[in-house]
């Protein structure tokens, strides 16, 4: 299989914010049956900071308490990373000096007990990756190594940075990097040592809070985070169009370097979640479905999938036709709603009622915590769901906010609600996101320009200044 780019999300069973990548398998351009079924899945998965896993996790897990702290940066001293094709020498010589430092030089200079910084450093990164709102003029520039978790760029200059025009351009983007937090610490290759560079990143790592350490990893805790990776990964399958819902064998290995974690049980119980979630969409879509069986053996046709919730992600990770799951260098929140074709859901079955109020109910549990609907909410519901115009009066604190939340999180789009009262604007963000509802946004007309174009920006989706033209059409018909 081609090697798909890596796709960035940010979940958690445990933590606020737990970034990972997924890479290793093809991301298949074709019409998917399944497609727009797998993207609700993904977007519910990843609905919170940290989202509460559903009643089967935590019956066959242990527990967890919850954790709404930042991940811990774990101590991998053991994880080998491999860069030889992504730093690279200047072409007309065979001499690589960013290799040398990166390899030799600074390894050297570190203090033994700060060798795992290493793991830490990504080389080649665009600016773009660093800056989000990075100009046109470094669109396509890059550095040659950054530290995330310290903000720290280290450039290896060779004779060419002494030219004025060269000189120039490297103050100016120093200037643009230090204006948005990160520092530059340039070496020049006619006088290549890393002491400067080992002295900058023991310091920086030193003042981080020593939560953001942890020397040994909590088996409970990296079940969790395991589980959420694992059951993104499959439905990233599903979505590509890799793991078939309509087989009747699931053939599945999966491995992971956490001690403790047993691999096969963990895959079972994720398998089983993740097909919980899909038999129930299937009953509101109207589709048969017969669950697959789960083999974990390996064969020719078998998915292999090799997880971590410790090392980072390097030109190592290059098997043909396995999976990976790495940890990312970056933090900030990579969360992006997956959408696809919206979905005519056939809720209004009379004949299959009951069938579709169960799966109504377990998306119900499974969202809110809730066990009963209140009279009248799963008929507005399920007329909604249809893609029908629907009107639905409710007396006051009955529970009319949760007929269209739910509708919404089972459509694989951005959906927005219109609501002229800012109160209760502010109280149902409120309200979302005491449900654990974390991608929600509002705006208003007693908000700021930058507050609006902060909650624009963070849908992160190029469909933003869509909903903005939207908005700002509708409130004008309003006005007028």
């Amino acid at each position: 299989m081609h090697r798909m780019d890596k796709r960035r999300f940010s979940a958690s069973y445990s933590y606020s914010i737990s970034n990972f990548v997924i890479f290793g398998f093809d991301d298949r351009k074709e019409p998917n049956k399944w497609c727009s079924i797998a993207c609700v899945m993904e977007n519910i998965l990843q609905r919170g900071a940290p989202t509460r896993a559903s009643l089967r996790l935590r019956n066959l897990m242990e527990e967890l308490p919850a954790l709404d702290i930042p991940r811990p940066l774990y101590r991998c001293n053991g994880n080998k990373h491999d860069w030889h094709k992504t730093i690279k020498g200047a072409p007309e010589s065979s001499y690589n000096p960013a290799l040398e430092f990166f390899e030799t030089l600074l390894p050297g200079a570190l203090p033994q007990d700060c060798q795992f910084i290493i793991n830490y450093i990504l080389p080649e990164v665009l600016i773009t990756d660093i800056v989000e709102n990075a100009t046109d003029e470094f669109k396509n520039q890059q550095v040659d190594f950054f530290c995330p978790p310290v903000n720290l760029v280290i450039e290896i200059d060779g004779s060419q940075h002494s030219e004025p025009r060269e000189s120039y351009q490297d103050i100016k983007r120093d200037r643009f990097l230090k204006c948005n937090g990160i520092d530059t610490l340039r070496i020049p290759t006619s006088a290549l040592t890393a002491e400067d560079a080992a002295n900058a990143l023991v310091k920086r790592f030193s003042e981080l809070p020593g939560n953001r350490f942890a020397y040994s990893c909590d088996r409970q805790v990296v079940s969790y985070e395991l589980a959420m990776r694992l059951q993104i990964a499959l439905v990233e399958l599903i979505r590509a169009g890799h793991l078939d819902p309509s087989v009747e064998v699931w053939r599945i290995v999966f491995n992971c370097d956490a001690a403790g974690v047993d691999c096969k049980k963990l895959l079972d119980v994720v398998c089983q979640d993740v097909l919980d979630m899909l038999e129930n969409l299937c009953v509101l879509t109207g589709q048969k479905f017969l669950r697959p069986l789960l083999e974990q053996i390996e064969g020719k046709d078998t998915l292999r999938i090799d997880a971590s919730a410790v090392c980072m992600w390097s030109e190592a990770e290059s098997e043909k036709n396995v999976i990976y799951i790495r940890n990312d260098y970056f933090e900030q929140d990579q969360f992006h709603v997956q959408c696809a074709t919206p979905i005519y859901y056939q809720t209004n079955d009379e004949i299959r009622r009951m069938e579709i109020d169960e799966a109504l109910g377990y998306f119900l549990k499974y969202l809110f915590g809730f066990e009963h609907f209140n009279p009248g909410q799963s008929g507005i519901i399920r007329k909604a769901l249809t893609r029908s115009s629907t009107l639905g009066i409710l007396p006051t604190g009955s529970g009319k906010s949760l007929c269209y939340q739910m509708a919404c999180f089972l459509q694989p789009c951005i959906s927005f609600v219109v609501c002229p009262i800012i109160s209760l604007i502010q109280d149902q963000e409120a309200n979302a996101t005491e449900f654990g509802f974390v991608h929600s946004g509002r705006i208003d007309s007693q908000m700021s320009t930058l507050e609006k174009e902060k909650t624009m920006k963070g849908s992160l989706t190029d469909l933003s200044s869509k909903i903005l033209t939207f908005t700002e059409k509708y409130l004008k018909v309003i006005k007028s």
